[in-house]
């Protein structure tokens, strides 16, 4: 008796703790599943409706990722000379700022430019005080006019001269602080810095400290990579249906579940007659340095528009067993998953062309919860626990 009774009052205990820890983790009746409050909380479970939208007709077509060659410098020394130094700076795949300092050559020629600067300084000096005192002569009628138009005229040379010297030092890239360094006599004597013409990154480089180079030499190149170009083709027969403004979205393999968006800034002139194909410039942002100069890309161009569809953003969309599902919201923290049949995808949202009607909330976030608990329930029923 004493057995019975203890057997008698366990069971029904067990079976609660097990209601509850269905209740509190998640408990899926055939295509439902049920959440407690505290469970979509800690999913972060947010739903949108269903809506009704017009969808762009699509071109696509495939592409490669290119620099932007309105935003791409090559740094080169305008004398020439050896390199001494290379900033921290002066390393691939570095972004530098304009006017960043990255190289210091040494140049014979430059130390010249310095030093005739500083000469017509100390000439300017000279002329300067020499038709002070002409002048005066003049003035107090001791002198003659001819003496004091000679000064006047050596002045006004000796100005040319500190002009065309300082001139040649800002055509060689010094700024006025360094121009003033020069004529201060506080700058290093042949020692040219050679800095960024533009912000960008540091794509190539071709010097290492020692080395000669001379006015031929590109020893940097910089790439603005934060707005990319995207060479695309486009078939003949699509010619008609392009043009320059055109919404376009880019895919690449390395990151499939990013989109990007860009514009059409160029559609060329000329077909290729091998493949057919002409090529169109697509501007893309590029903040995040995610697009590769080389990387080939899927490219979707909005060249029309269709009739009104059921939509549902993208993420609202999942995968199992390679069927796409949505987990619609039945009521409060009740979820049904519904096989649905997609269309087209474009501006972050997906067409539904069946299992789906406008006005019926689907989960948009945290859906990976919901997805886990389905495939638990499989796995579990698939090895009979």
């Amino acid at each position: 008796m004493v057995v019975a009774i203890v057997v008698g009052t366990m069971a029904p205990a067990i079976g609660l703790a097990q209601e509850e820890q269905h209740k509190e983790n998640g408990h899926q009746e055939d295509d439902l599943i049920r959440l407690t409050d505290r469970r979509r909380l800690a999913a972060g479970i947010e739903t949108a409706a269903c809506e009704r939208r017009t969808l762009p007709i699509l071109v696509h077509t495939t592409g490669v990722v290119d620099v932007n060659a309105d935003r791409v410098a090559h740094l080169g020394s305008r004398l020439p000379g050896i390199v001494l130094d290379v900033s921290n700076k002066g390393f691939l795949g570095t972004l530098v700022e304009e006017n960043d300092p990255l190289v210091v050559v040494h140049s014979l020629d430059f130390g010249k430019a310095q030093v005739e600067y500083r000469r017509t300084i100390k000439v300017l000096d000279l002329r300067q005080k020499t038709f002070d005192r002409e002048k005066d002569l003049f003035e107090r009628k001791i002198s003659s006019g001819r003496e004091y138009a000679e000064a006047e005229a050596d002045l006004a040379q000796a100005k040319i001269d500190i002009e065309s010297a300082g001139n040649q030092l800002e055509i060689l890239g010094l700024t006025s602080e360094e121009i003033e360094a020069v004529a201060a006599g506080k700058a290093p004597l042949g020692r040219m810095t050679l800095r960024a013409p533009i912000r960008g990154t540091l794509i190539e480089k071709h010097l290492v400290k020692g080395e000669h180079v001379d006015t031929e030499s590109s020893l940097f190149t910089i790439a603005d990579l934060e707005r990319i170009w995207i060479f695309a083709d486009i078939y003949e027969r699509e010619l008609a249906l392009i043009g320059k403004g055109q919404k376009a979205e880019i895919h690449l393999a390395a990151y499939p579940e990013t989109t990007f968006g860009g514009r059409i800034a160029h559609v060329a002139e000329t077909i290729d007659v091998e493949t057919r194909t002409l090529k169109v410039r697509i501007e893309v942002e590029n903040k995040e340095g995610k697009l590769k100069p080389g990387m080939f890309a899927e490219v979707d161009i909005a060249v029309g528009e269709r009739p009104e569809a059921v939509v549902v953003p993208d993420s609202a969309l999942q995968a199992i067993r390679q069927a796409s599902i949505v987990f619609v919201e039945e009521d409060r923290n009740v979820f049904e998953r519904r096989p649905v049949r997609t269309g087209v995808r474009f501006g972050g949202v997906v067409e539904i062309l069946e299992g789906l009607q406008a006005g019926e909330k689907v989960v948009t976030s945290g859906g990976f919860l919901l997805k886990s608990e389905i495939e638990k329930e499989g796995f579990e029923a698939g090895h009979g626990h």
